[in-house]
């Protein structure tokens, strides 16, 4: 006799008390083990099957939280040691009653706990597993009886189901996440830490044979239902990931003891960063005022931000997690909205500071002035701005670029709804300067980009900028690297320095000079190249002339050899004619020969049959 008492999502084992199994297929999904109550009807139905099978009336009462069950001693008693020992006997009403509010699993679980004692078989799969094995713990269902009368139990069953679960990731991060609903006790059995263990297996193996799959493994997620997503079982994790089976929708604490786990394992780095950012847009997909959003949030941005794979006074480790600095700035934003501590805000300055030369301008417009400014006095502090053997020219290049057209877009901007971020703060001229002298001078190999910046900027602040300020800023800029049509329009612009003007007015003297310098060499070069070129064209004519002449001393022996075959053709065709008269002649000659020869055979013959008749009339 056998019963299914839950139906099974995914891969399931069917057991009954003597430990027969079989594997089944199906693709409903489970409920939640303990997520809803036994109804009355069910349960009075399951009731009368126990009676049924025990052959008499129930004579033990068991109550979990505000479920009874009316249930038999003798095959309860025979695998459960707790439930025997906490069982108590009424002398009032003559029943023996057990109270099991903390059973793992409430009643739905106890109901299959049940049918496992009298001998149905019950459905074990990646969806309740974690908490019949937590029951199963709960009620002290080992090998190991005290009463001698079991030749299996439901530990041991549970453990040879979770052998097998655990060879799928799916499952196993099916069973961890049932886990979170079951703790303590999942964590007291030992059971989530054994999740742990076998998903840093699983994804180390898949990180070692192919990285797509690990990767995806750690950071993807569908809204898909199971259905859709789950048409067959496959030892790649990397297709198809609903939520329930994704790392992205653990709990925070799960979250990270799992990466924590995972780093221990050896991990690779950027898949864990992958990882941190998918699970920080999962769960914080817009930056929040809310209260209580915020709360949460701050919490999970301190959390992730400490679990990033970066050492101490190692800054370019963080190269190895991130290629762009993007997932970092998205989690400093988060963590200026949720308020987080500073500690936190200046590690991620302090990670996205080295990664500034693979950014661009539409990352920093999300970030207020002070903290691009942070960010580039990491990248300068970095740099020591007199050059760093891990710092190429090219890495300075880029973050002169980026930095050059912030600050053109952040002097542009002249009312809060230009960029928010930028506009409401006040600039001024010290971390504008600050922000241009952050690269090396040689970083700039024009200055364009720089000096628009600049004149937006005093044209922002229309005259209140101070004398020494104004002198200040132009420091940065260097006029011999302008193009000439922003040199030619400085000394257009009164509000610049006299300073910076003389300087570019010098520097265009300087270009002009180098210009007709230049312009002069140049001159000198193509009248080189002029006579060089008349030359070949003297030579070339003398060299097409003596090949004139070659071709006429060709064409005039072509002519002479023409002419004398010519006067071979009508010789040899005169001879021709000779000989074939001559032919013809012999071939007449011929023709009289033959008739000739023809005659003398036949008088030959005519002469031989004469012979024969006298030959005949002379013999008797």
């Amino acid at each position: 006799m056998s019963t299914a008492v839950m139906a099974a999502s995914g891969e399931s084992m069917s057991v009954s008390a003597n430990t027969t199994t079989a594997l089944t297929h199906s693709h409903g999904q489970q409920p939640t083990a303990g997520s809803s109550k036994v109804t009355n009807s069910a349960l009075e139905a399951m009731e009368r099957r126990w009676n049924k099978i025990a052959g008499m009336e129930s004579d033990l009462l068991v109550t979990i939280n505000d479920v009874q069950f009316n249930v038999h001693k003798f095959p309860l008693y025979s695998k459960s040691d707790r439930l025997r020992e906490i069982a108590k006997d009424e002398p009032r009403t003559g029943r023996t009653t057990a109270d099991l509010a903390g059973l793992p699993g409430g009643d739905r679980i106890f109901v299959q706990v049940v049918n496992y004692c009298y001998g149905f078989d019950i459905d074990v799969s990646p969806y309740n597993v974690a908490a019949l094995r937590c029951a199963a713990e709960f009620l002290q269902m080992h090998d190991d009886s005290q009463s001698g009368m079991r030749e299996g139990n439901l530990v041991p069953l549970t453990e040879r189901a979770l052998v097998k679960f655990f060879a799928d990731w799916k499952d196993t991060i099916s069973i961890l996440h049932h886990c979170q609903r079951l703790m303590p006790a999942a964590s007291d059995c030992g059971l989530v830490d054994r999740c742990m263990l076998e998903l840093c297996k699983l994804c180390v193996l898949f990180s070692s044979s192919s990285s797509s799959s690990s990767s995806s493994v750690l950071s993807t997620a569908t809204d898909s239902s199971p259905s859709k997503v789950r048409p067959n079982r496959s030892a790649t994790p990397a297709e198809g990931i609903h939520l329930s089976e994704s790392v992205l929708s653990l709990d925070l604490d799960f979250y990270a003891d799992l990466i924590a786990a995972l780093r221990r394992a050896g991990m690779p780095a950027q898949e864990i960063g992958r990882s941190i950012d998918a699970y920080a847009r999962y769960w914080i997909p817009e930056v929040s005022d809310d209260f209580e959003h915020s709360r949460r949030n701050r919490r999970i941005v301190e959390t992730l931000v400490s679990l990033l794979p970066v050492s101490e006074g190692e800054p370019a480790t963080i190269v190895d997690v991130f290629s762009k600095p993007d997932a970092l700035i998205r989690l400093l934003r988060a963590a200026k909205s949720c308020d987080a501590e500073e500690e936190c805000r200046r590690q991620l300055i302090a990670t996205a500071g080295v990664l500034l030369d693979q950014a661009d301008v539409e990352d920093l417009t999300h970030l207020e002035m002070h903290e691009v400014q942070a960010l580039a006095q990491v990248h300068a502090s970095r740099a020591g701005l007199t050059g760093s053997a891990d710092l190429s020219p090219t890495n300075h290049q880029k973050v002169a670029k980026v930095l050059d057209e912030y600050l053109e877009l952040a002097c542009s901007c002249r009312s809060p709804s230009a960029n928010p971020n930028i506009a409401n703060n006040s600039l001024n001229w010290q971390t504008i300067k600050s922000l241009a002298s952050s690269v090396p001078a040689e970083a700039r190999s024009n200055h364009d980009t720089l000096f628009r910046a600049l004149l937006s900027f005093i044209t922002l602040k229309k005259g209140t900028l101070s004398e020494k300020g104004l002198l200040s800023l132009f420091e940065v800029v260097d006029p011999s690297k302008l193009s000439h049509e922003l040199t030619d329009e400085v000394a257009t612009h009164h509000s610049l320095p006299p300073t910076f003007v003389a300087r570019a007015l010098i520097a265009q003297k300087d270009n002009m000079r180098k210009s007709i310098t230049d312009l002069a060499n140049r001159t000198k070069s193509l009248e080189e190249e002029r006579r060089k070129l008349e030359q070949e064209k003297v030579e070339i004519s003398a060299d097409i002339e003596q090949l004139r002449r070659e071709v006429q001393l060709a064409n005039d022996v072509l002519q002479q050899t023409r002419r004398s075959l010519r006067g071979g053709t009508a010789s040899i065709f005169e001879k021709n004619v000779v000989l074939q008269a001559r032919v013809k002649e012999m071939s007449e000659e011929m023709e009289e020969l033959e008739i000739k020869n023809k005659s003398l055979k036949e008088r030959e013959e005519e002469k031989k049959e004469r012979v024969q008749s006298r030959r005949k009339r002379s013999s008797p």
